[in-house]
């Protein structure tokens, strides 16, 4: 790769400031590279399961079953898998 073949030349000078400017084109190779592999998310990751409003739809579903305690088991059951790490 070109930014880090003049990473190495600028190390080798000791030219601290074009090592410096040639580290971050090398990161910012790499990183692009990842991107391009699908290696490296773009987008931030959003857990909905501990946000309030999350929490305020699962109380009412629970409690909308209330009268109907197998259904609500059954949902209950199906929320705390679905919650379960690495469950996707």
């Amino acid at each position: 790769d070109h930014a880090l073949r003049i990473l190495g030349e600028a190390e080798g000078d000791k030219n601290w400031p074009a090592t410096i400017a040639a580290i971050r084109e090398a990161r910012g190779s790499v990183e692009l590279l990842a991107k391009l592999a699908g290696q490296l998310a773009d987008a931030p990751t959003v857990n909905i399961i501990m946000t309030p409003e999350w929490l305020a739809v699962q109380t009412g579903i629970l409690a909308a079953l209330k009268p109907y305690p197998d259904a609500r088991l059954a949902v209950a059951a199906s929320l705390e898998t679905h919650h379960a790490p690495g469950h996707a």
